[in-house]
């Protein structure tokens, strides 16, 4: 009896041209180390960002005023905020050389006008 049964057939695999292939992941290699942005913009900030030694002396003659007028903090809060646009303005600057000379003559214009401000 068992021979006259009737089985049910097994559909047939799709062809291999209908199948999905397969995600190939392409392994990195193994001495690559991962790369954040903020890596790569650190070096570049880092070379850029410092101050020529003319402003440095004038943003250190503006912190020496500003310790002089310790007791009046009307201008040693002006200067103290003077000194940090300063700072933040000239150390985006990216033409260093042009700020060098800049920064000379506010030094010089400084001097002449420390007298005045207490310095």
């Amino acid at each position: 009896l068992t021979a006259c049964e009737k089985k049910e057939a097994t559909p047939p695999a799709p062809p291999a041209a209908q199948q999905p292939a397969p995600a190939a992941a392409t392994p990195a290699p193994a001495d690559a180390m991962p790369v954040t942005p903020a890596e790569t913009a650190a070096p570049m900030e880092a070379a850029t960002s410092a101050l020529p030694p003319s402003c440095e002396a004038y943003l250190a003659k503006i912190n020496e005023c500003v310790q002089k007028n310790a007791n009046n903090a009307g201008t040693a809060n002006m200067l103290q905020e003077q000194e940090a646009q300063l700072r933040e303005i000239w150390t985006k600057e990216a033409n260093k050389e042009a700020l060098e000379s800049s920064c000379q003559q506010a030094t010089d214009i400084f001097t002449q006008n420390a007298a005045g401000m207490g310095c």
